[in-house]
């Protein structure tokens, strides 16, 4: 045989360097020795590339009989047609033609897989894969039609045992040399290989697959909680090295988040950017973190109302109750006035300088109304309603005149009609007068009577402070709910000159004001933005507020319940692209279990096959996967300050650790270092 191997060498070596008869001579020898003709050399055709036994790996060992059968084919023409000889004189050429293209192609593949021990057999087993794609292509569209399920690992290896079995069968087949006896031989042993390692590459697929993930985990790089800790360790490190909160600032942020000014911020609230981005990825890869997030935001987002009803009720006003505040201040009016007004109705106050206000016109306009007022009230109330008693008769029209000198009745419900016609200026959308010339002739004239009024008869004086009190309080505390209207001037000296008592009504009614917007919020909606999103309504609050702390932390409080909010828009289930999230889900659903790979190349899915070895690497490395994301989602999402404490301090003892680890490497290396150089100086002397 190695005679034969050096005759091929030498009969190419011949043919290239143009020596005919030595490759005639050597040809006839090699045609002795393998039973057959021998074949002619042709320096030309040889790839010294390895063209040929890339070829001869893809047509399983007969790229040489296809060779020779063509170049038989092309002799046997030109034997009949150019030559003009017998059917038998060209066969036999046309035989001489196979066995000298046959080996020199054979010799040829020999050749190059003997100069390259490496490449020659690779290429050899890549045209074998090359030759096996069309058929696995067609495979792969009959088993789509067929809808056929994924093999487990037991089933890809005895189906890859038969298709290596096949395989090597017609390899060997093909390879062999000589009589149909040897190329039988040589296909029994090819499939017998062929299957053993067919069947082996799954089994050997998987177990690869189980260590290395093994060793994955050992580094970190697939375990979850190392993994998550270590990619949380780095975004809080890129926040601090950009000037944002570092892991040392959000625990102590999370240290001190107790108390009456808590707040139900997570870490992704409490971090900067990359820790949010960081939250963002977890709830964008499937699994359950997108739940544990999506529980906890509702939580929070449903407590809002009330947290800002008790940052309210603490910092600007505890009086929540604006209907029991307007009955009692009514109440309070009624009992202090009445015994005054009963004393003043029973003086005289008339004087020439009262007939000249009654004689006006307005004065008899306000006396039909009063008469009107007092009319329905005492009938509403049940009491006893006499016009004589009064002083009061009626002309031929209807109306109401005074005659003689009308007493202290009579003159008040002139007062209560004045009061009356006012109202009719009142704008029904502020609740402020809105006087023309005429309306402010009205109201001089009124101010005017009433203080004859008061200088005639002092109980009616007293009486009617007594009245005003409550309601210059209900005054107040309807200007305090009408905070936000933006004709309404709230300014810090305006609150600064009311009276403790007005001004405590103001507060609450500004607080009332808060409270309504917040409580008309749409379900998971940013109560905040109600009041808290223009700085006209900041400043007329900074106004309001009693003093410039309960302001600022008031301020604070509503920034951080903004903060909460933004954040939810970045790294919420539901924030950003939904076409991200809808590939990300498709990404996941093409991950095989253990021997998916396997089972995609072995039913011919090249393109399945392709994506979920690469898929299900990149996601079961470094990234972020399913379990990392799990991992990380009851830790980026917790509300529990205490809790976030825990694990920021569980975080900064492993970062601890592993600076002090790679200190003692360090350390280490530079005495390795310094040992080595010892020992190399000392070789010199």
């Amino acid at each position: 045989m190695a005679d034969l191997e050096q005759m091929k060498r030498a009969l190419v070596n011949a043919d290239a360097a143009g020596d005919a008869e030595a490759a005639r001579t050597l040809a006839q020898a090699i045609r002795a020795q393998m039973g057959g003709p021998a074949p002619r050399a042709d320096a030309q055709t040889v790839n010294p590339r390895g063209m040929n036994t890339l070829l001869q790996g893809a047509t399983f060992g007969l790229a040489d009989e296809a060779a020779g059968a063509g170049a038989a084919a092309g002799r046997f023409l030109r034997s009949v047609t150019r030559d003009g000889k017998g059917l038998r004189e060209a066969a036999s050429d046309a035989g001489d033609a196979y066995n000298r293209t046959t080996g020199r192609e054979r010799a040829s593949v020999d050749q190059f897989k003997q100069d390259n021990p490496v490449l020659g057999p690779a290429l050899e087993i890549g045209g074998g894969f090359l030759g096996a794609a069309p058929a696995m292509a067609a495979n792969a569209g009959a088993n789509m039609a067929r809808g056929v399920e994924p093999l487990t690992t037991a089933g890809a290896a005895m189906q890859s045992a038969k298709a290596g079995a096949a395989g090597g069968a017609l390899a060997g087949f093909g390879s062999g040399e000589g009589g149909l006896e040897n190329r039988l031989e040589g296909a029994t042993a090819g499939a017998a290989l062929g299957g053993a390692i067919g069947g082996a590459i799954p089994l050997v697929a998987t177990g690869v697959g189980r260590v290395g993930g093994r060793a994955l985990d050992a580094v970190g790089l697939r375990n979850p909680q190392t993994g998550g800790d270590r990619q949380l360790l780095r975004a809080f490190e890129r926040d601090a090295a950009g000037g944002g909160p570092g892991i040392e600032q959000v625990y102590g942020r999370a240290m001190s988040n107790v108390g009456q000014d808590a707040r139900p911020e997570f870490l992704a609230d409490m971090g900067g950017e990359n820790v949010r981005r960081l939250a963002a990825m977890t709830t964008q890869t499937p699994g359950a973190a997108r739940q544990t997030a999506q529980a906890a935001i509702g939580e929070r987002t449903a407590g809002q109302a009330d947290r800002i009803s008790d940052d309210v009720m603490r910092l600007l006003s505890p009086n929540a109750d604006w209907h029991g505040t307007v009955d009692a201040l009514q109440k309070s009016r009624a009992t202090a006035a009445q015994p005054l007004y009963e004393a003043a109705m029973s003086r005289n106050a008339w004087s020439p300088r009262v007939d000249d206000f009654i004689n006006d016109p307005i004065a008899k306009q306000g006396l039909a109304r009063g008469f009107q007022i007092q009319r329905l009230e005492s009938v509403a109330r049940g009491q006893p309603f006499d016009p004589k008693q009064m002083g009061v008769t009626f002309n031929d029209a209807g109306d109401p005149v005074l005659v003689g000198k009308p007493n202290m009745r009579a003159l008040d419900m002139v007062k209560a009609g004045l009061d009356d016609i006012l109202e009719g200026y009142r704008d029904g959308v502020t609740g402020k007068l809105r006087l023309d010339r005429t309306g402010k002739a009205i109201d001089e004239f009124r101010r005017s009577y009433i203080g004859t009024l008061d200088d005639l008869n002092p109980d009616y004086k007293a009486a009617r402070q007594a009245w005003a009190g409550p309601s210059q309080a209900m005054d107040a505390l309807a200007k305090g709910r009408n905070v936000f209207r933006p004709d309404d001037e709230i300014t810090a000296q305006m609150v600064k000159g009311m009276s403790a008592g007005d001004k405590e009504m103001f507060l609450a009614g500004v607080s009332r004001a808060i409270r309504d917007r917040v409580e008309s919020s749409a379900d998971g909606r940013n109560a905040v933005a109600t009041f808290f999103n223009k700085q006209s309504f900041r400043d007329k609050l900074k106004a309001a507020f009693p003093n410039e702390d309960a302001y600022r932390r008031f301020e604070g409080l509503m920034q951080r319940e903004n903060g909460m909010f933004e954040g939810q828009r970045v790294y919420g289930p539901g924030a950003g692209s939904p076409t991200a999230r809808n590939q990300a889900d498709a990404a996941d659903g093409m991950i095989d279990p253990p021997g998916g790979v396997i089972s995609a190349l072995m039913t011919g899915n090249l393109p399945a096959a392709a994506r979920a070895g690469i898929e299900g690497t990149m996601r079961r490395a470094q990234g972020m996967n399913s379990a990392t994301a799990d991992y990380l989602g009851p830790i980026m999402f917790n509300s529990d300050q205490q809790k976030n404490a825990a694990q920021l301090a569980r975080l900064l003892a492993q970062r601890q650790q592993g600076q002090k680890s790679l200190a003692n490497n360090q350390a280490l290396a530079r005495a390795l270092l310094g040992g080595a150089g010892i020992a190399a100086g000392a070789q010199t002397d």
